[in-house]
């Protein structure tokens, strides 16, 4: 069974923002992911930008 679970590490432990219910134990696979305040939003379209009287 694969469950995923967010989370957030922080000073050499994981909080996990819900508990999973069916799961004492288990082997896991933790990923990093980049931090939000890196990861760039790029938007390729723009409200209004097809607009126009043709």
């Amino acid at each position: 069974m694969l469950k995923s679970v967010e989370g957030v590490y922080k000073h050499g432990k994981i909080e996990l923002v819900e508990l999973p219910l069916d799961v004492l134990e288990s082997r896991v696979i933790v990923t990093f992911l980049e931090p939000e305040t890196t990861r760039k939003q790029t938007q390729m379209m723009q409200f209004g930008m097809f607009s126009g009287k043709n």
